[in-house]
């Protein structure tokens, strides 16, 4: 009787636990920003500043380096024209 009180006791609380899971997003932290997991990001570091796209490694949301350099968008915003004097 008991294995199958655990049994039945599994099926209900199996799918609640997963579904609590996924209501928790996933985000990595950097620059006073959040950043949803494949979001890239132009991190500073002590030696230079450095891409990375946020993933998850070991369960636990990460920063990943870029090889290749950053996207335009990471990057930041374009520089704003100077107003004119005068």
């Amino acid at each position: 009787m008991g294995q199958r009180t655990l049994a039945a006791a599994l099926l209900v609380l199996l799918p609640l636990a997963a579904a609590a899971q996924e209501r928790v997003p996933c985000r990595c932290r950097a620059n006073g920003q959040s950043y949803a997991l494949g979001g890239v990001a132009l991190i500073n570091t002590p030696g230079a500043p450095h891409c990375a796209v946020c993933v998850m490694s070991a369960n636990v949301p990460s920063w990943q380096a870029l090889e290749k350099g950053c996207p335009p968008v990471a990057a930041g915003p374009p520089a704003r024209p100077k107003a004119p004097f005068g």
